[in-house]
């Protein structure tokens, strides 16, 4: 996500510098374009080819299922899970996916709020072009972005190969964790270029901890389920996220810092909100995620004594 968050700016950036030459565009049945709208309308079009290699994805044919109860019936091994019993299977583990899913979206948010308003910052208090901005930004996003998330990957199965429990947790941890100086330093920095290092660590933290995060979700729901339970992570990380970061940096601009300049202030505040709310939910998760996870192992391991392990 935070890597195509970062390509998402250098394309933006691309096409805003081309589309600059040409000014204002005037399209039969839609009317005059300024170049600021029109960069909207070629990166949206981007979106749909996105959506369209993701229909060339074959379906995996489910291995291991086995039956889950809600606490009052039953799912068939081979029938798919209804929505009901989903929600219920969620309601029994709701410690677990509540503090779980909710720390990481206020991780989520708090990035989100950095990256949707770093640009305008860069603009107002660097007196950069909107397409520098989004060239040094987007850099910063996709190198710390990427190699976070490889090294949250690699870090939780290692330490998993070590002997340490619940490794993708604990990453989580320390990854939200990490995320607070460099969020909290970077809108200081006296230069863009040191401002992106700061901004490029911010998300190598956020990043590293993504990946656990996501596979979390997987590792503590059941085979039939899996697919929904990340639907509901990805609509709380992203829309929720999304919603809540962008909007709490502009409150703080507007209403309470009630000047443009400052809007590095907000940037720190939303971090300041976000985070620390994020690590103790996170933390707070850990037993939970415990009994959830030898619960599920504890039903895998009888199933596969049983012989019963169907398609």
């Amino acid at each position: 996500v935070t890597t195509g968050m970062g390509v998402a700016l250098i394309a933006g950036a691309a096409v805003i510098d081309a589309i600059n030459k040409f000014g204002t565009i005037a399209l039969p049945h839609i009317g005059v374009l300024e170049p600021w709208r029109l960069t909207f309308v070629i990166v949206g079009l981007l979106g749909v080819v996105a959506v369209l290699l993701v229909l060339t994805i074959k379906e995996p044919r489910r291995i291991g299922n086995y039956p889950v109860s809600d606490g009052e019936s039953r799912g068939d091994l081979k029938e798919p899970v209804p929505l009901k019993m989903v929600f219920g299977y969620f309601r029994q583990h709701w410690k677990t996916y509540g503090t779980i899913f909710v720390g990481f979206t206020m991780t989520a948010a708090g990035a989100y709020g950095l990256a949707s308003w770093t640009p305008t910052f860069y603009i107002r208090n660097y007196g950069m072009a909107a397409s520098d901005a989004g060239y040094m930004i987007g850099t910063a996003i996709v190198v710390g972005g990427l190699f976070g998330s490889i090294f949250g990957g690699w870090l939780s199965d290692y330490l998993a190969h070590k002997g340490f429990e619940y490794s993708k947790i604990k990453v989580m941890l320390v990854g939200s964790i990490m995320l607070l100086p460099p969020g909290i330093l970077a809108p200081l920095m006296p230069t863009a270029e040191l401002a992106s290092v700061g901004l490029g660590v911010s998300f190598f933290a956020g990043s590293m901890a993504a990946g656990p995060a996501a596979a979390i979700a997987q590792s503590i729901t059941p085979n039939q389920m899996r697919a929904q339970a990340s639907a509901f992570y990805l609509f709380m990380t992203n829309l929720v996220g999304l919603g809540l970061g962008p909007t709490v940096v502009a409150v703080f601009t507007d209403y309470v810092f009630v000047d443009p300049i400052m809007i590095k202030y907000s940037l720190i505040c939303a971090v300041l909100v976000f985070n620390p709310i994020a690590v103790m939910l996170i933390y707070l998760s850990i037993k939970p995620y415990a009994a959830t996870l030898a619960e599920l192992n504890q039903h895998t391991s009888i199933l596969n004594k049983g012989g019963d392990n169907e398609d």
